[in-house]
């Protein structure tokens, strides 16, 4: 199987390139079994769009289109941080001509209508671990602000559930005390 990633890099102007996000779109080609998400690249595609307008972000912001979805990103993931994992051969990431900073989180948009009904949040760390929940709290209050469904791991959130999880879950503080979070 052969494949191909695409990736474009929005350079942070104020910063030297330090840390970096990444959003992937998978794609899927026209003749894929599974639903196609050109939607979710034309989305990236306007959020780029805006994204350049942006002149004080502290991360570089990683475009990457992936084929073959979790293999394209492995592959290119091996690629940005020139290692191996596994058997050699196997997968074959090859070279990049341009890399950001330290990846800091990831974001994958898979977006398969152009009438979005819901969104599932589903999260995943390395080993385990979650992942800062910065981008994952900012995604639900965006959601309850413009009124769109949301889910977590397909599971609906009520009211009355969010209200017994602990005050640190629902309203992480920054590192330096603040309530306001940034990325």
């Amino acid at each position: 199987m052969t494949g191909r990633n695409v990736y474009a890099i929005l350079r942070a102007p104020r910063t030297a390139s330090m840390e970096a996000l990444v959003l992937n779109i998978p794609y899927r080609p026209l003749q894929s079994i599974y639903p196609s998400t050109l939607p979710g690249l034309a989305l990236a595609m306007s959020m780029v769009k805006f994204f350049r307008r942006q002149r004080y972000w502290a991360k570089d912001i990683i475009l990457l289109i992936s084929e073959h979805e979790q293999l394209g990103v492995q592959a290119w993931l091996e690629a940005y941080h020139g290692v191996s994992c596994g058997t050699t051969g196997v997968l074959d990431s090859g070279d990049l001509e341009a890399r950001g900073g330290a990846i800091q989180a990831a974001i994958t948009l898979e977006i398969q209508s152009h009438r979005i009904d819901h969104i599932d949040v589903k999260v995943s760390g390395l080993n385990g671990q979650l992942p800062n929940l910065d981008l994952v709290n900012l995604i639900h209050r965006l959601c309850g602000k413009e009124g769109i469904k949301h889910t977590f791991h397909n599971v609906e959130a009520k009211v009355s559930q969010v209200s017994k999880l602990p005050r640190s879950l629902i309203h992480s503080p920054a590192p330096d005390g603040n309530r306001t979070q940034s990325f």
